[in-house]
């Protein structure tokens, strides 16, 4: 138990640590459209000018280098990412350069590559910390049911069952909800890898509650049977 609090601690202290300059959020290895508008001696660009974009990794390493963007005639340009070019996660620093007749303009801007591509806010913090705390608790329940409950044992381990099911539900959502969070490589594989796991451990723990339900259930039948064919013919039980 301690160290399930612990773990709720941890998840309502560890933030996010991003640019207040982020532009937009982009889902990890998905293709994604990045607009920008040009702006040249305070008004938009017009219909023939040029932009070309830079980006760079979030290691500093050029992922785009001054390729030309395609304008949409309305102020704006875009330029299509594929999926293997929003990988890793973490922010990306870009630079336009537009070019509009005379004139010459470039616009930096940030953007950030995380797992699902939403803005990470205290609102959507809150309602993960709340899955965490109504999961738990009812896994809490099957748990005290298990210890105290005078039932029969086929009874008591379904409580175990399920109380160890609800508890990786629990880790899952709290797993899931930091990878999002964070930006670095390395722990949010180590997130992912622990919910694959968690998930696979998970439906084996199904897998087994159903399998002994149904032998349960068997069992039982059979028993009814044997009793019905013993009255059919005149049997006693032993």
């Amino acid at each position: 138990m301690k160290k399930i609090i612990l773990i709720l601690m941890m998840s309502m202290f560890l933030i996010s640590l991003v640019s207040a300059e982020t532009s937009f959020y982009v889902q990890k290895e998905t293709n994604y459209t990045v607009k920008f508008s040009c702006e040249n001696n305070g008004g938009m660009c017009s219909a023939s000018a040029t932009c070309n974009i830079t980006i760079n990794y979030p290691n500093s390493t050029t992922l785009i280098d001054n390729q030309a963007t395609t304008n949409s005639n309305n102020g704006y340009f875009y330029y299509n990412l594929t999926s293997s070019q929003t990988t890793p996660s973490g922010e990306y620093s870009s630079r336009a350069s537009c070019i509009d007749g005379s004139l010459n303009a470039a616009t930096n801007f940030v953007y950030e590559v995380n797992p699902s591509g939403i803005r990470p806010s205290d609102q959507k913090t809150t309602s993960i910390s709340r899955g965490i705390y109504f999961t738990l608790v009812i896994a809490i329940l099957f748990f005290i049911a298990f210890l105290f409950s005078n039932q029969k044992i086929m009874v008591k381990w379904t409580y175990f069952s399920l109380f160890f099911m609800f508890f990786i539900i629990t880790l899952n959502i709290l797993f899931v909800g930091l990878q999002t969070e964070v930006v670095n490589t390395k722990i949010e594989r180590f997130f992912d890898g622990f919910t694959a796991i968690s998930w696979y451990i998970f439906w084996f723990a199904a897998g087994v509650l159903i399998i002994m339900w149904i032998f349960t259930f068997l069992q039982t039948w059979l028993y009814k049977k044997n009793l019905q064919n013993l009255k059919r013919f005149g049997g006693e039980m032993v």
